[in-house]
């Protein structure tokens, strides 16, 4: 994947939830730093939501999310080759902050907005998702989004909606092929509530989870938990991840 070099040097971390209530630092920063970097912050110099709340602990809740995982049997790494399967449906080329200020992408809006009106399809452990983009954008400079982790990451901020197109069919009796003709359905009523077969989630959350064991915190409104993942692409410890 596009952030398997990063300046500095690979940040591991522990293995067990003791080890990971035992952090100082994570890439050199104290916990105390980090957390602050995550906390709601109307300047939006990381987020304007937070990707943790006002009080919450980071620490506490890694350990939490690692709990999680063990008891599902799963690995977080798992968890995230399976939300890259999703990403790697509308790639992207990331932004370093040795590229800073921003630079302009017109030649990529357009395919990024085709992206977003299109879709397309992904089969992830033998059902079919539709995986679109949505992409925010100033003055035709697409926005961005930097790591808290004190690491140089900076992506694109996009929203990755994620909408499970079987179960569409088997619920709602609606066969849709891109975003376009769910747009339609949405608009017409035909579908209800989507909640249970459709989430959207941040373009730097896979690469959170794979580096960090991060969902974001409880009461951020960007988290996805891993029990949340596990059940929404029905993985288990014995999947074989495939895309299509």
């Amino acid at each position: 994947m596009f952030y398997d070099n990063l300046e500095p040097a690979q940040f591991v971390m522990p293995r067990s939830t003791q080890d990971i209530l035992a952090l100082k630092h994570i890439n050199g920063l104290p916990i105390s730093e980090i957390e602050k970097n995550m906390r709601p912050d109307p300047s939006m110099h990381y987020s304007y939501h937070g990707f943790l709340g006002k009080d919450e602990s980071l620490l506490h809740v890694l350990a939490q999310d690692n709990d999680t995982v063990i008891r599902l049997g799963l690995s977080h790494n798992e968890i995230a080759n399976a939300m890259d399967l999703l990403f790697q449906a509308v790639p992207y080329p990331p932004i370093r902050m040795n590229e800073w200020p921003r630079r302009k992408f017109h030649d990529f809006l357009y395919d990024y907005k085709k992206e977003m009106h299109t879709g397309k399809i992904v089969v992830v452990n033998g059902m079919r998702f539709l995986v679109s983009l949505e992409t925010y954008e100033h003055n035709s400079v697409t926005a961005t989004q930097r790591s808290p982790m004190g690491d140089n990451y900076v992506g694109r901020s996009h929203s990755i909606r994620v909408t499970n197109i079987d179960k569409l069919k088997s619920e709602f009796g609606i066969d849709v092929e891109t975003s376009a003709d769910l747009g339609r359905a949405i608009s017409d009523g035909r579908t209800g509530n989507l909640k249970s077969i459709q989430f959207n989630f941040p373009s730097i959350l896979s690469y959170l989870i794979r580096r960090y064991e991060f969902y974001e915190g409880h009461q951020s409104p960007y988290r996805i938990g891993p029990e949340e993942i596990v059940a929404f692409l029905n993985m288990r410890h014995d999947n074989n991840l495939r895309s299509v």
